[in-house]
Parts: structure tokens; sequence; C-alpha cells
């Protein structure tokens, strides 16, 4: 089922010989990486609707069944019109867009973590307490936080550059 779903809907590409291949239809391993008849060399499987290029058959597999722009998102949001191809993207949609906090200093509802953050500094007196946060990194420079370690790294590139 696995293979010939992928047999179905991608091909192989060698890019040093610029040369299309078939998937071969005997069986073969989920785990299997094909290489060129002619030099050798490691073929890429391209997803025929999307041109991903993927080097693995079982990851052909999963970009076929969740990534592709052909998949359509099974999980729909009940508050608004987003869908999401997989349940865990839904649940992290609904935290990020629809839980609804109030502020300790003055009870206003915000539903975003990012509203609140904006609330905290332009709206209202509230100061939020960065210690109590979990996962969250400081900038050791100034009162920049974050929780995603690239975007610190990057605002220490850009905000304190030497």
């Amino acid at each position: 089922m696995m293979i010939s779903a992928v047999i179905e809907k991608a091909r192989l590409y060698c890019k040093h010989c610029d040369k299309d291949t078939k998937l071969p239809d005997e069986a073969v391993n989920i785990n299997s990486r094909f290489n060129c008849d002619d030099c050798s060399r490691a073929l890429t499987l391209i997803c025929t609707f999307c041109e991903s290029k993927i080097s693995h058959l079982r990851n052909m597999y999963m970009h076929l069944k969740r990534g592709c722009k052909i998949v359509a998102p099974r999980f729909p949001c009940t508050k608004c019109s987003y869908k999401a191809k997989e349940r865990t993207n839904l649940r992290r949609h609904i935290e990020n867009k629809h839980s609804v906090e109030k502020c300790p200093e003055c009870g206003e509802k915000i539903s975003t973590y990012a509203d609140f953050l904006r609330h905290q500094a332009f709206e209202c007196n509230y100061q939020i307490n960065l210690d109590s946060l979990v996962g969250v990194l400081r900038c050791n420079l100034c009162d920049y936080f974050t929780k995603i370690k690239c975007n610190l790294s990057s605002h220490m590139r850009s905000a304190h550059k030497r």
C-alpha cells in the first residue's frame, strides 16, 4: 500500500545526469534509496504534484499523506475558518489564536500571548514577571524576551551589533 502510493505519485530523478527514472514495480524496502543506473549516484524522489524533492521512500510517503498541497486539511477550527492537516497544528492554532486570558492588573480579556504582551507594553501598568514564565529566553543586554531560541539569536545580531 505504502510503496504503491509512492510509485503512482512520485518520480525518480538524477540531478547529475538530468534524467528521470521510473520507480521499480517490484517490491522494495520502505527505507530504500535508489541509485542512478548510469552514474551510480543517489536518485531523488520528486513529488509529481508539488515538485518537492525527497531522498527516502518513507519520507515521500509521509509527504504524500500529510505535507503535499494536494492533501486537504482534515481538522477544521470551530471558531474560525482555519483548517489544519494535522491535529497538533489545530491544537497549536487554538492555543495561539483563541485562548482567552484576563489581565491580572486591569481584568481585560486578551485572546493571545502576543496580544497580552502588546497590552502589557502599551495599554496597561501591569509588569509581567518573566521569571515566572516557563521556557522564556531573555536578552542579558536589554528587556527583550522570547520563547524561541533563533529569535533571541536574531535579536542579538540586529539589536546589539558590535
